[in-house]
């Protein structure tokens, strides 16, 4: 059996699959979803469209990431404090990669942006999809998945019940086979069936991080990837009817159990990165921002400068370009902010201030 992870340590590696899942989404839109599935014009790449169609599975991955984070970060906390701490870390980005997403569409994207004032003012709840209002940017629908995953968390936090978090997940899998067969109506909607099986994965990765891998885990980590193979391939089938986005069944499989295994050897200690770096750090901390801010304006930027320098150099200047900007507003905007709320907490329930960054 390992040996108890300690509660303050970070999983370095998790911040390189952040990273690499974000930089694989940004290229899946630039090159092959937005032109050549959802025909917004501009250029298309069928040099790597090959390879590129599969990279919307960094969203998968994202999600058993998140699992594996969430579960590290409610550990030992009150439903209260998890909720602030994922307001903490989500709204200061989302916030201002919103505004500056809408204000752009709203100015110099109209023929593909309808969304009204009101609309966007929805948006910045980040609960949007409860409403029935469109997203502002398409990338954002997952964000509500999350939120659905952060209640259940915190319900699960309230009720005091996080030491049952492996039975919380047997019933959540139950409830995702079942609907295989038989739609049901509410679970669906507000237990976030979709993306169930990647969200459980990283739960139960994280259980077997900090207890080591029993028989159990090998059960629930059986029963998750097979349960998210099946719900991936329901969607890409359904896609494939409706825009043509065709994938291989086989490919797809193949690299939804590649995740499984590294996500095995992270849970057994086994792969790791040891020691900080500055690069990965920064890399990890881009992440978010990228996903938020890359998708409408990035697209829209390689549109109005693709006939002056060409597609790939369009290409390459965008993705630089999106980086840059994701940069700039994790380290100008999105950890001063973030540091001035925990401040702010601080103070108002009296506390001593909290220097040091939390785990996750």
């Amino acid at each position: 059996m390992n040996s108890p992870a300690p509660s303050h340590q970070r999983v370095y590696i998790l911040d390189l699959l952040r990273f690499i899942a974000a930089f694989g989404v940004m290229l899946y839109h630039y090159t092959w979803r937005l032109p050549t599935v959802d025909h917004l014009g501009g250029p298309q790449f069928p040099e790597l469209d090959g390879w590129t169609r599969y990279l919307h599975l960094g969203v998968q991955l994202f999600f058993i990431i998140s699992g594996f984070v969430i579960a590290f970060s409610a550990e030992g906390k009150t439903a209260g404090q998890f909720a602030w701490s994922r307001f903490v870390r989500l709204y200061p980005a989302y916030w201002l990669c919103l505004i500056i997403t809408f204000a752009f569409c709203h100015y110099l994207w109209r023929p593909h942006f309808e969304l009204s004032i009101r609309d966007g003012l929805i948006n910045l709840t980040m609960f949007q999809a409860y409403f029935k209002v469109p997203h502002v940017e398409w990338a954002y629908w997952t964000l509500a998945e999350e939120l659905r995953f952060y209640i259940l968390v915190a319900l699960l936090l309230a009720l005091k019940q996080w030491h049952r978090m492996l039975a919380f997940v047997a019933v959540w899998m139950v409830l995702c086979f079942i609907d295989i067969f038989k739609h049901v109506p509410l679970a669906h909607y507000e237990m976030a069936l979709d993306q169930a099986p990647f969200f459980a994965a990283g739960m139960v990765y994280y259980d077997a991080f900090k207890r080591g891998f029993r028989p159990v885990h090998w059960l629930l980590i059986a029963v998750t990837a097979a349960l998210g193979c099946k719900r991936f391939l329901d969607w890409s089938y359904h896609d494939a009817i409706e825009r043509h986005a065709v994938c291989s069944p086989v490919v797809v499989v193949c690299i939804l159990l590649s995740m499984h295994l590294v996500f095995i050897g992270i849970a057994s200690h086994k792969l790791a990165i040891r020691k900080n770096f500055a690069l990965l750090t920064m890399a990890g901390g881009m992440t978010y921002p990228l996903y938020l801010i890359h998708n409408r304006v990035g697209f829209s930027t390689i549109i109005a400068i693709e006939p002056v320098m060409g597609r790939w150099k369009a290409l390459v200047l965008t993705c630089l370009g999106a980086l840059v900007l994701a940069y700039g507003i994790w380290k100008f905007w999105e950890l001063p902010f973030a540091a001035l709320l925990r401040r702010m907490k601080g103070r108002s329930a009296g506390q001593p201030e909290l220097t040091k960054p939390v785990p996750m």
